[in-house]
């Protein structure tokens, strides 16, 4: 999948700053300042099934910023984790990779371009999140396997 991704074409575009492969990932859900000791006894107990994501079937922009290709069949894991953190499970989860942020309502060549792609999902990473003006930055805090002993469904 990370070589579909690597092989869309990102050329120097104005108004767009592409994300860098390193940074590509699905986010289940915002914590924003949270507690990570918090955080991390309530995903420690966790009971997920893993999942298969289904990316495609083409690149699509989010509101005026975002550029991203779609992920699919990670809904149920999606309320699974905002449940167990007490985050909103009534939202609507859209799941993507963020794969570049438009200024100024720039116009980006990917948006349209089809793409297909699966992959299994077999653990679920605890994430921070630095925004700086050059990009946000994220880093591993913990790592939890899902065992098959939870019902996470699409």
């Amino acid at each position: 999948m990370r070589d579909d991704l690597n092989a869309l074409p990102r050329p120097p575009t104005e108004g767009v700053r592409w994300v860098p492969p390193d940074q590509w990932h699905v986010t289940l859900a915002f914590m924003g300042d949270g507690d990570a000791e918090a955080v991390t006894a309530a995903l420690d107990s966790m009971a997920a099934d893993p999942a298969l994501a289904v990316v495609g079937p083409r690149v699509l922009r989010i509101g005026r910023r975002v550029v991203a290709a779609p992920v699919g069949g990670l809904g149920g894991l999606a309320r699974t984790v905002c449940s167990r953190l007490g985050a909103d499970t009534d939202r609507p989860f859209l799941g993507h990779i963020t794969l570049g942020r438009l200024r100024n309502d720039a116009r980006c060549p990917l948006v349209g371009r089809p793409l297909a792609a699966v992959f299994d999902v077999n653990e679920v990473e605890l994430v921070a999140s630095v925004t700086a003006p050059s990009g946000a930055r994220h880093s591993r805090l913990a790592t939890y396997s899902l065992t098959g002993t939870g019902s996470a469904d699409s």
